[in-house]
């Protein structure tokens, strides 16, 4: 097993690991409150899987880099129910279940939807020559390394007594670990395509980063908490899908390179906005609406 090989294994385990813990932290029961609340919960999948991926095809069609770059951008932008959005919308002060709950359906929506729009957008990105896309080894991915280890998580959080407990200090360190090797790993096999992104490109992932943020802000009202919620769901990509995917499929090219490179960006934003959001808690609850 060469180097790249190591990393798409690595990856790929902390994908696992990352969404059983996600799917351990959250009672199933405050999930399935969460998905009743139908008008927010249209307007996040209007904001992840249309808006977003459109900001972003938009901004690769007016900067026109290499296509196996655009196609590293897109993979993270199209893949939405990140593990980390109920996190950071936490921080924030947000809505904790209900985040988990858009996470879960996003997540589980991502399995035909996204690798639907990566395949369009990247067929109508002008300049654009054409990449090979392996659908069945997405839908592995998601299936393997999202949809059942989140399933299993939800299972294990319904299980009575010291069960939970016993699994769920283990299974953060695991993740902890896996993701620090996987994000080392990708960045010291591409370490040399890293340094060549300019400010073009750092301008337009700011530009991106924004766009995500107005959009869920905008979507998420009425509410300072429901916005910030939508906020973070929006903004926070699942990284650890398409990392996986692209280091399977395109591992020796300019592509994970460039998923890193926007996950990192990304991710730095998103904790600034929302230790920023999570000092105003006070001010937040007056301005709520009643229930």
């Amino acid at each position: 097993m060469d180097a790249q090989q190591a990393v798409s294994a690595l990856t790929f385990l902390w994908l696992i690991s990352l969404m059983f813990r996600m799917g351990m932290s959250v009672p199933i029961r405050a999930v399935l409150d969460s998905l009743t609340q139908t008008p927010f919960l249209l307007k996040a999948i209007l904001a992840n899987f249309f808006l977003v991926p459109l900001v972003a095809y938009g901004l690769l069609a007016f900067f026109q880099p290499n296509p196996i770059v655009s196609f590293g951008f897109l993979i993270v932008v199209v893949f939405a129910g990140a593990p980390f959005g109920p996190a950071f919308a936490t921080i924030a002060k947000g809505d904790t279940s209900l985040a988990i709950g858009m996470m879960i359906l996003l997540a589980t929506l991502s399995v035909p939807i996204s690798p639907a729009i990566l395949a369009f957008l990247l067929g109508y990105l002008p300049g654009s020559s054409p990449i090979t896309l392996d659908h069945a080894s997405i839908i592995r991915v998601m299936l393997v390394g999202q949809l059942a280890p989140l399933g299993a998580g939800l299972l294990v959080s319904a299980i009575p007594g010291s069960v939970k407990v016993t699994i769920s200090k283990p299974a953060k360190v695991l993740s902890q670990v896996l993701m620090v090797g996987a994000c080392s790993g990708i960045l010291i096999t591409e370490a040399n395509v890293l340094r060549e992104f300019g400010p073009k490109a750092y301008a337009g992932m700011m530009a991106v980063f924004m766009a995500s943020m107005v959009i869920g802000w905008l979507l998420g009202g009425p509410g300072i908490t429901r916005r910030k919620t939508m906020t973070f769901v929006t903004t926070i990509r699942n990284s650890a899908a398409a990392l996986a995917i692209v280091s399977a499929n395109h591992s020796g090219t300019e592509a994970p390179a460039a998923a890193l490179a926007y996950t990192l960006f990304f991710s730095a934003g998103a904790l600034i906005a929302a230790l920023i959001m999570g000092r105003r808690r006070g001010a937040d609850v007056a301005q709520e609406p009643p229930a």
